[in-house]
């Protein structure tokens, strides 16, 4: 059986806490040494280099395990090769016991201990005697380090292949969904006896948004929604946003009833639309259509919105600039095609709803398949440096 070492991470390995440079070093011209500096870099295996320093105070090694010591503490990498580290990491090195992914695992593993050594008022951050203190528990020799790697990397494998599985799953209701939305638009999920060409405009009242002066405080309060296109996330189920106005603010602006379809028209999420379950108002980068009631199924046209055919025409028709912008006027041009009867789109609404229950169940099934999954991984890397997953 493999013989277990308790210390510390301090007695184990070498520790280099970062230091910044001063702002006059750095650069983003690939001068110097690749300089990181913690949180944002730390998404893949490896770091992405974005900036560099002439001037590195503290410097890693290729292979060093890079550890983000600074709001949030625990993130770790690798690093590619020579670098400079900024306070906000530290780098710890591999040594002849032990491999550069054995420390990886363990650090992953410690990620709760690391957290809580951390302290500060503004942001939590871990000093270097807490770092350096930190106990954990080790296979004494290499060969008892590089077997523990194989076996978590054997176990990983198979978890990753699992979670490709599932997230093809989800790629695959996507498609399914965009197919039913297509078909609801060209007659395939319900039979159509008559269908009406016409435009944006005719739908109903197209609005602009607008947003009330920010320097008169009594137009923002807690009675109507302001929405802003990230709160358009929600989609089929807009009802609060981050932003709200009071009574005084929503007379400045351009109250919308429920049930009205709010498309952003300007931004990098042009076309991003939310169907509103509450009344409320919107910014300038969002154009809302409140529908004719006595022609139109509110509900259709939030389905006809966020279909590909319309999600391309209002790409292709916004300007070519670096801001994509939909003004009003283009906007209400975009052509539609809608049944004419309101019982017949009455029908498409029940059947894309219908087909959509079916897709969210689905898909809540396989998100929390892959919720189950990620805490399997942490518990893997628990075991192993508990001495249950390799004798």
């Amino acid at each position: 059986m493999q013989a277990w070492l308790d210390t510390t991470l301090g007695n184990e390995f070498k520790i280099v806490m970062g230091q910044s440079p001063a702002s006059e070093y750095y650069n983003d011209q690939g001068r110097g040494l690749p300089f990181f500096q913690g949180k944002k870099e730390f998404g893949e295996l490896y770091p992405t280099v974005e900036v560099w320093t002439t001037q590195a105070t503290k410097r890693a090694d290729k292979g060093d395990i890079l550890l983000s010591v600074r709001a949030p503490i625990g993130d770790v990498n690798i690093a590619p090769e020579g670098c400079g580290i900024g306070r906000g990491l530290a780098a710890i090195k591999p040594n002849d016991n032990t491999c550069s992914k054995f420390i990886l695992y363990l650090l992953k593993a410690k990620e709760n201990d690391l957290k809580k050594r951390g302290a500060g008022v503004t942001f939590s951050a871990i000093t270097k005697p807490n770092l350096f203190s930190l106990p954990i528990k080790v296979p004494q020799n290499k060969q008892g380090r590089d077997e523990l790697v194989e076996a978590i990397d054997t176990q990983f494998t198979r978890l990753d292949a699992a979670i490709k599985s599932l997230k093809a799953i989800k790629a695959k209701l996507e498609l399914y969904r965009k197919s039913v939305l297509k078909a609801a638009f060209n007659g395939k999920l319900v039979a159509i006896t008559e269908w009406e060409d016409t435009t944006v405009g005719d739908l109903g009242e197209i609005i602009t948004g607008t947003t009330p002066s920010k320097s008169k405080p009594e137009y923002y309060g807690r009675e109507y929604c302001f929405f802003k296109p990230t709160d358009l996330n929600a989609g089929y189920y807009v009802k609060t946003s981050q932003d709200m106005l009071s009574a005084r603010g929503a007379e400045q602006a351009r109250l919308l009833p429920q049930k009205s379809i709010l498309v952003t028209c300007i931004g990098a999420t042009i076309g991003k639309t939310g169907f509103s379950r509450v009344e409320g108002a919107t910014n300038q980068q969002i154009n809302s259509i409140v529908p004719d009631q006595s022609k139109y199924v509110s509900e259709l046209l939030y389905y006809l919105f966020i279909s590909d055919q319309m999600q391309r025409q209002i790409i292709d028709n916004s300007s070519s600039t670096t801001l994509p912008i939909l003004n009003k006027s283009k906007f209400s041009m975009l052509k539609v095609r809608m049944p004419r009867s309101k019982e017949e789109q009455r029908g498409i609404v029940d059947e894309i709803e219908s087909s959509f229950s079916v897709i969210d169940k689905v898909e809540a099934a396989v998100d929390a398949s892959i919720e189950k999954s990620e805490k399997f991984r942490k518990s893997i890397l628990k075991s192993a440096f508990e001495g249950k997953l390799v004798n």
